[in-house]
């Protein structure tokens, strides 16, 4: 297999990410456009049609969900470093995730609602429910892209029964606690505390 070329020495509109070679156009109405190939040359003929004014008939399959992913996290705009890591993790680790649990190299137009279903039904047996409805926003998130951008006819994360979000348990401070507490704050502040420690009820 012949060794590919570097990003620098592509031809305009075209560029090299994560495997693939992505064509990026603009089409009549200004819309952004892009199309995954697997090879230089095929992405080099869909380029050509594209200039020509050809309509391109567009495949049902799409590009695969892995590179679609990494193209969505890198166009967010306003996400904190720290933010856009955590999403990576989730992204490698769970949506992208191993042959078994998770979409992998599957074009985003052969993922189901069935399949998303089946895949959160998976991660709320072994996370917490606001980890996988996270992820799930994540997931929603990248395949809405894609309809978007007309990758994909309609998103089959729609109509997902999601885990219930998860009540926090209120914790009281006991008579003891709140002594040690008041001993432990300037005299100014203890009635306060004492005030807000009173069952009133």
């Amino acid at each position: 297999m012949a060794p590919r070329k570097r990003a620098g020495a592509l031809p305009p509109g075209i560029r090299l990410y994560k495997g693939s070679y992505q064509v990026r156009y603009y089409d009549e109405v200004g819309r952004r456009r892009g199309r995954s190939f697997a090879t230089l040359d095929e992405a080099k003929r869909h380029l050509a049609l594209v200039k020509a004014g050809v309509s391109v008939p567009r495949t049902p399959e799409g590009p695969r969900f892995d590179t679609w992913a990494w193209e969505w996290l890198e166009t967010r705009l306003a996400q904190h470093a720290s933010k856009k890591s955590k999403n990576a993790s989730i992204i490698q680790k769970h949506l992208i995730g191993d042959a078994q649990h998770g979409f992998g190299k599957t074009p985003v137009g052969m993922i189901s609602q069935m399949d998303v279903q089946r895949w959160v039904s998976w991660m709320s047996d072994r996370y917490s429910s606001s980890y996988v409805r996270t992820a799930y926003a994540i997931l929603s998130g990248i395949l809405g892209t894609a309809v978007d951008a007309d990758v994909i006819t309609k998103v089959p994360t729609k109509g997902i029964k999601l885990p219930k979000p998860e009540r926090k348990s209120e914790c009281f401070l006991s008579e003891t606690e709140i002594e040690l507490l008041v001993k432990c704050l300037e005299p100014f502040y203890r009635p306060l505390v004492f005030t807000a420690g009173v069952d009133w009820s």
